[in-house]
């Protein structure tokens, strides 16, 4: 839900959370997003905010998990706001 609400606030169209019981996964949440890109200037910044948000939000995942390629691609792309000492 952390990605969802992450989404939200970096101006994605649609925002959905999804909570299903059983099946193959067992109880699980998940989300889903839509952001409409229709050649405008804002729907190039919503487009833009929530893919850049979306994949930052994987390597912070990766980095709190202390896996060391996060770390790598944190120096690598210098993604702000992530202290990796």
């Amino acid at each position: 839900m952390l990605d969802a609400m992450m989404l939200c606030s970096s101006m994605a169209d649609l925002v959905v959370i999804h909570s299903g019981g059983g099946g193959y996964a067992g109880y699980m949440t998940s989300e889903g997003i839509t952001v409409i890109a229709d050649g405008t200037a804002e729907g190039a910044e919503r487009l833009d905010h929530a893919l850049t948000n979306d994949t930052a939000l994987g390597v912070i995942r990766y980095a709190d998990a202390r896996y060391e390629e996060s770390r790598e691609e944190i120096s690598a792309k210098n993604i702000p706001h992530i202290a990796t000492a």
